[in-house]
């Protein structure tokens, strides 16, 4: 059983071994005297590519001194400036034994490469991968990510999107998802921070959290789907337009000039309710306007409220039988929401009693006020994101959104601060 000496033992040989130069032993003696002072300066004088460097910064890892394992590690390798000598001698290019030295070459005078007897190999790289590797595993080791991740920029490694991921996993088991969305957010991966977000999202929806902050989180991923798009497109921009690279990605599609693509986008391209839809057709326009953004009953729940407290009852009675329709609806609730319709209806006849109509600026047919499209030109038309309501006149007194590229009425927005989807300031 090997039983290592007490510490005055050691204190005494480390000074015979450092008055004789003997830097091996005194590596180790340092370390059994866990006097990581001594070998953080000790380690400090040695030249970079020393063989010692290699148990050096093994030995800080070991009791958790990253700074100084990682300085170790990426010193522990050959100089950028030392090449390889190659004699040819004892026997020329005939298949005689060859000898290799290493040789410091200052860089104002390179040498030539070449073949023949004194030709230097400078095809090596100047700092090998694996000792960097070895460092953002010291790092990851000791669940210092961020000196990781930093490590991982400053050395050009491409193959991050593993330790990203793993770092992030880290920080979701700590509950830590801001740090975690935050990550990704600085490392460009728009697209798993806008995951996170969502995630964050529905279960805050599930908390019956405020339907604002709530609706912030969407948007907030929304705008980060649409930030990683724009990265794909500037990555892609070499590429012939209506490639079939481009087309499968979505990206010849101009959200700006394209309203229904800017809100499958915002919206995440959810259906919600499983293709179902009214006869009715400006009914379905409006419902399938509704179904973009909202997922599920609530939606239903909120609109029928709605056009019952506007006394639009010809409305809330489509609203009720959408509702009642939904496949993710119990047979518990469902009751509940017949039993309503019973109260409601018993006292007032389905109909719209403050039905305002508007004129179809290509058509001149009647049309609610809430209409995305007329039924008769089929011409279709963007909403109003302060009202709800479409916007008819001139495309000139439409105001729109820099950030979400969605529009509302010039005349709302004299007033408001901010985009009412996005948020985002009002230029």
């Amino acid at each position: 059983m090997k039983v290592d000496p007490p510490a005055f033992c050691l204190n005494e040989a480390s000074l015979y071994y450092e008055k004789s130069r003997n830097l091996e032993k005194l590596v180790r003696c340092y370390l059994l005297m866990e006097n990581f002072d001594a070998l953080e300066k000790l380690s400090s004088g040695l030249s970079d590519g020393h063989a010692l460097l290699q148990e050096v910064a093994e030995g800080f890892e070991a009791v958790g001194l990253c700074k100084e394992a990682v300085s170790a590690y990426l010193r522990s390798h050959t100089p950028a400036n030392a090449f390889t000598f190659v004699s040819d001698e004892a026997g020329g290019n005939d298949g005689g034994a060859s000898w290799a030295a290493p040789l410091y070459v200052s860089p104002a005078f390179p040498l030539s490469t070449g073949t023949g007897p004194g030709r230097v190999c400078t095809d090596g790289p100047t700092l090998p991968c694996d000792q960097v590797r070895k460092a953002i595993d010291c790092c990851v080791s000791l669940n210092q990510w961020h000196q990781a991740i930093d490590l991982a920029k400053a050395h050009n490694v491409r193959d991050t999107s593993e330790l990203l991921a793993r770092y992030a996993q880290y920080l979701l088991e700590k509950e830590q998802r801001v740090a975690a969305i935050e990550l990704y957010r600085k490392a460009n991966h728009n697209l798993q921070a806008a995951q996170i977000i969502a995630n964050v999202a529905e279960e805050e929806a599930r908390k019956k959290t405020s339907p604002m902050a709530i609706k912030k989180l969407y948007v907030l991923a929304a705008l980060l789907v649409q930030e990683h798009r724009k990265q794909l497109k500037s990555t892609l921009e070499g590429t012939v337009v209506g490639s079939r690279s481009s087309a499968l990605l979505g990206l010849d599609e101009d959200d700006e000039e394209d309203p229904v693509t800017g809100r499958r986008l915002m919206t995440g391209g959810s259906t919600g309710t499983g293709g179902f839809s009214l006869p009715d057709s400006e009914m379905t326009s409006n419902l399938s306007l509704l179904e973009n953004p909202w997922r599920g009953a609530e939606a239903y729940h909120l609109y029928l409220l709605a056009q019952c407290a506007n006394r639009a009852f010809a409305t809330c009675s489509k609203a009720f039988i959408k509702l009642e329709s939904l496949p993710d609806i119990e047979v518990s609730q469902r009751q509940v929401y017949e039993e309503l319709a019973m109260d409601i209806f018993v006292k007032y006849v389905p109909k719209d009693s403050r039905m305002s109509r508007v004129q179809c600026p290509h058509c001149d047919h009647k049309l609610s006020e809430w209409s995305t499209s007329c039924p008769s030109c089929h011409s279709r038309f963007p909403v109003c994101m302060a009202t709800g309501r479409p916007l008819l006149d001139s495309p000139s007194l439409h105001w729109t959104c820099s950030q979400c590229r969605h529009k509302a009425a010039e005349a709302e927005m004299t007033v408001r601060k901010s985009c009412p989807l996005c948020h985002a300031p009002v230029n």
